[in-house]
């Protein structure tokens, strides 16, 4: 898996995390994540890492919410590099709010 999919499942999976697919875009968009996140949310469905939680409405069937699987947390637990993570964050284009996000996150994780 690339480093912007554990990024984006890293997230999804953190308490509280950021589940909603707008606050996603609002917070990766701020860095300029450099991929489309729908490509990533997508991938991570596909591999059973996230599952979708809610939709828009039974009309459109688009995603709104997700959450890890047990397979995705799993993953994070085996296979996560937290200093690629972090690295890859900093070659961002404005990775400061991102960055500090995400150093929170795995300071919280590891207590």
């Amino acid at each position: 898996m690339q480093l912007k999919e554990q990024l984006v499942l890293f997230l999804i999976n953190c308490e509280p995390g950021l589940k909603g697919v707008n606050t996603l875009i609002r917070i990766l968009d701020r860095a300029n994540f450099p991929s489309e996140i729908g490509k990533s949310l997508q991938t991570l469905v596909d591999l059973k890492y996230i599952k979708i939680t809610r939709y828009y409405d039974n009309t459109n069937r688009v995603p709104t919410l997700y959450a890890s699987t047990e397979k995705g947390k799993d993953y994070l637990k085996l296979e996560l590099n937290e200093t690629k993570l972090i690295e890859y964050i900093a070659n961002m284009d404005d990775p400061e709010f991102l960055l500090n996000l995400v150093k929170a996150y795995l300071k919280k994780r590891t207590k």
